[in-house]
């Protein structure tokens, strides 16, 4: 089995990742650093987009890949703590009234999705970034105390982040890493879809991303994992009072 660990302490930030593998019967093996200002600069300097002033994500680990070969892809997300406009703009509109409000001034704001790569001998080879659209999370009041890295370990309890799970075939090698992209258009001049799904693909090693596109006819509905290269999507009908569900298709 192989271990992530970043550091999760209040105040302290992390000084990269590790992977530790340990055998069945609880054995220690090998154990890899990997420093953000060492040997995985060179990959993570061309991963933040936008304005060059912002703030460096800090990643939260979903899962971990190991492929028939030996190779490890690690799943992340990125996330960052910023200062909420809105807030602030609550808590001065509470203030100047004589009233209270229960909105930190802070906000969680999620970033792309990341596929670390590493090869058999454990050196790493790839950190890619795929693209989705940004959101935010409000945090309660009593939050914003807290540090980015131990916040995102409470963003994940609540749903915050838009991995949602991985679906395998370890005997054809083949792994669908599903996620929820908040930009809903397949492109810019098309129009939008009830929900859109993004698909790592990871066979025999290769990388692909894909975005599917989702119509559902009820107001509810939900995703889960189906048979591999599938998702399973489950529509509720309320004054019906029944559920259908359907497999929906993700690689090509």
């Amino acid at each position: 089995m192989v271990f992530v660990f970043q550091q999760t302490l209040v105040k302290d930030r992390s000084q990269g990742i590790y992977l530790q593998e340990i055998s069945l019967d609880g054995q220690s093996g090998e154990i890899r650093t990997y420093a953000w200002k060492g040997e995985l600069a060179e990959f993570t300097a061309s991963l933040e987009d936008g304005d060059k002033k912002e703030r460096p994500f800090y990643i939260f680990f979903h899962d971990v890949i190991i492929g028939k070969n030996g190779s490890i892809f690690l799943i992340g997300e990125q996330f960052l703590k910023q200062v909420s406009a809105g807030g602030v703009a609550m808590n001065l509109v509470a203030g100047a009234t004589g009233g209270s409000s229960n909105a930190s001034n802070f906000e969680m704001l999620i970033g792309n999705m990341l596929v670390f790569e590493f090869n058999a001998k454990k050196d790493i080879v790839n950190i890619e970034s795929i693209a989705k659209k940004r959101t935010r999370v409000i945090l309660p009041q009593v939050m914003g105390v807290y540090g980015s890295q131990t916040l995102g370990y409470y963003i994940k309890s609540i749903g915050g982040f838009y991995y949602c799970f991985t679906s395998r075939n370890k005997e054809k090698d083949m792994y669908d890493v599903v996620y929820i992209d908040a930009n809903r258009k397949e492109d810019d001049k098309s129009a939008k879809s009830d929900m859109i799904i993004g698909v790592i693909s990871i066979k025999q090693g290769k990388t692909n991303a894909n975005r599917v596109p989702i119509n559902c006819t009820s107001s509810y509905w939900w995703i889960q994992p189906g048979k591999p290269g599938f998702i399973s999507v489950s529509e509720y009908f309320r004054k019906e009072r029944k559920v259908n569900m359907r497999l929906e298709k993700l690689t090509y």
